[in-house]
């Protein structure tokens, strides 16, 4: 690429660009300059190093955007007074400063769509159960207008759904984050919990529970929205395996859900997101675990055919439930770059011969599976989960088709996918990344689930055969460019179905028995905002969870002040 100097810039061109850059600096950089060294000066005395000073800087300079509503600044201060030493305001805000404040930036940018990180809550509160809890939303309750989002993990890329700008941020972390094995033999794990972390307290018992795949994601929101594991095969879906929710209501009340008490609820919750109550502990089925094998192989784009067909073999007829599989594709630099990341996992020391035998059979450029701990396998599996992009993603639901037509929906879809981002990529000046997974939906997962007893909102039957979930995400760097990686998501999602549709009309998944249209729901945990809600669930079952939304939440706390999976 050749670097064009000013010298080559025609004079009025160069007149424009440095107004314009003068402008820029004048409105924009000027006053977060400012802020920053104003706020720096008076706390030069206690910065120990040049890069704590530049780390600091850049953090704060960055909070030095927007004021909060008259409304939302008092509910602040309401909570100040409660709990002095919980509530934290940005760095800035000298006059609120409080133990709390140390974990404002944290709170505010740790979040896997770095996007979100742009959005300055009005205060930061950090409960330590669920008493606090309470105490704060009867605070919100004075303030209709005010917006909150809770935070487990941060890693739902979607905004507003753990996110607030100029609201109040609700942090279960770093309060809320403790796994507790109890006698009964379940766990109680808590909402700031990652999974890393749940699994590791409870490996001195052997045991673990049905969790997350990448160790960063959060315990709250993952089993909210049904949960899909290496486990699931085994045991179902993590929200399967919750046989106690303590929430807080939207009045404030504390309530416990079982199947016995508040049975409505303990249905919502199985699936049905996070606009019923704000959970503040799950009681969790445990299940024995020991060392594991698996982790993270690397494989070229020239790889693709051969991992697609053996991807299309492994979820098509499921030859051990202990074992799972992940494949992803990334594609960036202008499609210079192309690889696939497959996650592998079995439940056992040694996998049995046979299991991975389609892929073993491909060369990997990086192989990083060997017998070790779930929490290190799950905290390993973080290496593919980069941070510091603003994300997209977008679900959508496959048949699995038998023989030659399954595989080759699936290169199809890999096909369309790799032309499309070689051809749009190019036409952004930013660093876009596109990727897809491939997630298995057989009927050992859904046969599983249902054995569990206890009913979620997926509404399984094993008579539908196996599905495939997909998950496509598009990053990049440009603020601009967000309306772009919209259409592309879009795009990746429609394309597909019209393709499937047209090409197999009246074609069955493998093990799907009955004749009528298969039901194919979207996967809350993978939805981008705008894809309605009523097409992650039977339609019996959508209107269920329509009338026990209105029933609890008849003033709106959650369907109007927050962000989430809404249901209209």
């Amino acid at each position: 690429m050749t670097r064009v100097s000013d010298a080559d810039i025609p004079e009025s061109i160069a007149f424009v660009h440095d107004s314009m850059s003068a402008l820029v600096y004048n409105i924009a950089v000027v006053p977060v300059l400012t802020c920053a060294l104003t706020f720096t000066a008076g706390w030069k005395d206690k910065m120990p190093s040049f890069t704590s000073v530049v780390g600091l800087f850049l953090s704060v300079a960055s909070l030095c955007v927007g004021l909060p509503t008259p409304s939302a600044s008092q509910t602040c201060e309401d909570l100040f007074k409660i709990f002095p030493n919980n509530v934290a305001y940005s760095p800035l805000d000298l006059a609120h400063w409080s133990p709390a404040s140390f974990n404002f930036i944290d709170s505010v940018k740790h979040y896997w769509n770095a996007g979100h990180g742009q959005l300055i809550p009005a205060c930061v509160f950090y409960p330590t159960n669920a008493i606090d809890v309470s105490r704060a939303v009867e605070v919100l309750n004075r303030y209709p207008t005010v917006k909150w989002a809770a935070k487990s993990g941060g890693h739902n890329a979607n905004k507003d759904w753990s996110s607030v700008d100029g609201g109040v941020l609700i942090s279960f972390r770093p309060y809320m984050q403790d796994t507790t094995y109890n006698l009964d033999g379940t766990a109680s794990v808590r909402p700031g919990a990652r999974w890393s972390e749940a699994v590791a307290a409870l490996e001195p018992y052997s045991v673990t529970v049905v969790g997350g795949r990448i160790g960063d994601v959060g315990v709250g929101g993952y089993t909210l929205g049904g949960g899909l594991s290496f486990l699931s095969s085994q045991y179902g879906l993590a929200c399967d395996m919750v046989v106690e929710f303590e929430v807080v209501l939207p009045d404030g009340t504390i309530a416990t859900i079982n199947d016995s008490e508040n049975t409505d609820l303990f249905f919502a919750l199985k699936g049905g997101g996070n606009q019923f109550a704000i959970v503040t502990s799950f009681k969790m089925k445990t299940v024995p675990i020991g060392q594991v094998w698996g982790g993270i192989k690397i494989y070229t784009g020239d790889k693709a055919s051969a991992i697609i067909d053996a991807t299309h073999e492994f979820a098509a007829d499921y030859s051990d439930v202990k074992a799972a599989i992940m494949p992803t594709f990334e594609t960036l630099l202008w499609g210079l770059t192309e690889v696939f990341v497959v996650f592998h996992f079995y439940d056992g020391r040694d996998v049995l011969t046979g299991v991975f035998d389609r892929f073993d059979a491909i060369d990997a450029l990086i192989d990083l599976t060997k017998t070790q701990s779930y929490s290190n396998l799950l905290a390993g599996n973080n290496a593919a989960n980069i941070y510091g992009f603003n994300y997209l993603i977008r679900a959508q639901t496959l048949p699995l088709l038998a023989g030659d037509d399954g595989r080759q929906l699936l290169q199809y879809q890999y096909n369309s996918f790799n032309d499309y981002a070689q051809q749009t990529q190019p036409q952004n000046l930013d660093l876009m990344v596109f990727s897809f997974a491939m997630q298995p939906l057989p009927v050992e997962i859904q046969n599983a689930s249902l054995s569990s007893g206890a009913q979620n909102t997926f509404a399984f039957d094993v008579a539908d055969g196996n599905r495939m979930w997909m998950e496509y995400d598009v990053a990049w760097v440009n603020p601009l460019s967000e309306g772009n990686a919209y259409q592309y998501a879009n795009h990746f999602t429609e394309d597909i179905v019209q393709y499937a549709q047209k090409t197999y009309p009246g074609a069955v998944s493998t093990h799907q028995t009955n004749q009528a249209d298969q039901y194919s729901p979207l996967f809350l945990n993978d939805v981008m905002f705008d894809q309605p809600t009523s097409s992650f669930y039977r339609p019996d079952v959508y209107q269920r969870l329509v009338q026990i939304q209105k029933s609890r939440d008849p003033d709106g706390f959650f369907s109007k002040r927050t962000g989430g999976a809404k249901f209209t």
